[in-house]
């Protein structure tokens, strides 16, 4: 009994030392751009297409700071990013797809 509840404890202890906090600034921006050869409006994230992939680990605690700089009045905005955090296999949260 002793033993297991060492394990589990130490388990336990590995994970919270483990986890980290993940941060990302994304900026984003209008510009152009032509992946197929046209040249077009776009949304850029820090002046790139398409914006950085964000890598966590299950336990860590991530902060992104999203800075708005869209000034092309031409192009739709939204209000939200929440929709395109969610993941099918977020516990909790509904499926997207």
């Amino acid at each position: 009994m002793a033993r297991t509840v060492f394990l589990s404890s130490l388990s336990l202890f590995v994970s919270v030392v483990l986890a980290s906090t993940v941060e990302y600034n994304l900026n984003i921006s209008n510009g152009l751009i032509a992946p197929d050869g046209v040249e077009r409006n776009a949304t850029l994230v820090n002046g790139g297409y398409p914006g950085p992939l964000i890598v966590t680990t299950k336990g860590d605690t991530l902060k992104v700071k999203v800075e708005n700089n869209l000034t092309d009045p031409s192009m739709y905005r939204t209000t939200s990013i929440v929709g395109s955090l969610h993941s099918p296999n977020q516990l909790g949260a509904e499926s997207m797809l």
